[in-house]
């Protein structure tokens, strides 16, 4: 193999043991070529097949000694030095550097794997959050204002916003905002509390956890457009002439009157998960169009996997529920993590890979919820002040 076909190889392990370069926009660019793609799918099932299964592994050493021989004697024995023989060639040399890639892949992942999945070494998989953890609105203007049962009504009426009874924002459209210049603002809500607000055009937003909307006080101009970080339930308001448009790092969804969910928390894949209407859903390189019922995923390679799912899996936490369906531990203790503010520390890895089908109140206790998990008998989670143990 050539010094780069090993740089490849070398490559996706990294990505493989830190799946948060998938996001990236070298992995993104890296992922166009044909080859990449295929060789890293492959990877990716081995590694699937490995934390689930944990099946016994081969002798790396051994295995690569006797490929290099077998390889050497292959190119020695089909050596032509004839012109008319040139096609043959290359096809030959193509076909021993394809094996060697794959072979080379299999066990330099296997060696991985068995690294990663086959210690005692623990992991963690999220850390607490030791700041304050307050609701804080801002603007651009430099002003910012915590929202609590204390806030004073006047500092957030100054920003065009009233506070209601149900602790939630909302923007009035009357005369003397209109006549105002807009300004942007920011609504970011910490761990273990969601927060409600009604945009200046009659949209409603719900705001999870651990999560920040950038908004402008009043819409002007042909679109209205907003900015997320983390996830947020919207029920647009219609209005046919101005879209509705939300970004994120890396999706940008349009509409123009519906309800859907948009998660884009870091280090995990993005979703945009239609309850009612009709979005349309835009990454980098593709654009599709949502049906009810439907979530669109953004892949690593910068596609977009589209599906049929349980909306309410998706939206359930707007309604104070934590519900999994058919979701990953890894999925389950972040989300918990994230609620409750927690540290994780996963003293078996392959144990993230199990699959579970769960719901909790997200105002039940940790110690309920963890009851919960417990009793459904395929891992053992104990609380230790503020840290969760899985084993």
């Amino acid at each position: 193999m050539s010094t780069q076909d090993e740089k490849d190889i070398e490559y996706i392990l990294r990505v493989i043991a830190h799946p948060e370069m998938e996001l990236t926009a070298e992995f993104r660019m890296w992922m166009q070529d044909k080859e990449h793609r295929k060789l890293y799918k492959a990877a990716k099932a081995a590694h699937d097949a490995i934390a689930l299964k944990e099946k016994s592994l081969p002798d790396t050493q051994e295995e690569w000694q006797q490929f290099l021989s077998r390889t050497q004697s292959t190119r020695k024995s089909y050596h032509i030095k004839s012109s008319k023989h040139t096609s043959q060639s290359r096809n030959i040399h193509a076909y021993i550097w394809s094996a060697a890639a794959s072979l080379a892949l299999l066990i330099g992942f296997s060696f991985w794997a068995y690294h990663q999945y086959n210690t005692s070494d623990s992991i963690a998989l999220m850390e607490a959050n030791l700041n304050p953890q307050e609701i804080v609105l801002s603007s651009n203007s430099g002003q910012s204002i915590v929202i609590d049962k204390q806030t004073n009504t006047e500092s957030v009426a100054i920003l065009g916003a009233s506070i209601s009874d149900e602790q939630a924002i909302t923007y009035k459209n009357d005369k003397k905002i209109a006549e105002a210049v807009p300004t942007m603002q920011t609504l970011q809500t910490p761990r273990g509390k969601d927060f409600k607000i009604e945009l200046s055009d009659g949209t409603i937003v719900w705001l999870n956890a651990e999560s920040k909307l950038q908004y402008p006080s009043r819409f002007t101009g042909k679109e209205r457009l907003v900015h997320l970080e983390g996830e947020a339930y919207f029920k647009v308001a219609k209005d046919a002439k101005h879209p509705f448009i939300v970004k994120t790092a890396n999706l940008e969804t349009r509409v123009l009157g519906t309800g859907f969910n948009l998660r884009s928390y870091n280090n995990a894949a993005p979703h945009v998960t239609l309850v009612e209407g009709k979005v349309a859903v835009k990454s980098e390189y593709y654009h599709i169009m949502l049906r009810p019922g439907e979530d669109a995923r953004l892949n690593a390679d910068g596609s977009i996997q589209v599906q049929k799912v349980n909306t309410q899996s998706y939206t359930a936490w707007t309604e104070g529920y934590f519900y999994f369906d058919n979701a990953s531990l890894d999925e389950i203790m972040k989300e918990i993590g994230r609620w409750y503010n927690l540290s994780v520390q996963v003293n078996k890895p392959n144990v993230l890979n199990y699959h579970f089908n769960f719901w909790a109140k997200r105002d039940d206790s940790i110690e309920h919820v963890i009851k919960l998990i417990n009793e459904l008998d395929k891992v053992n989670i104990t609380i230790e002040g503020n840290k969760l143990i899985v084993n």
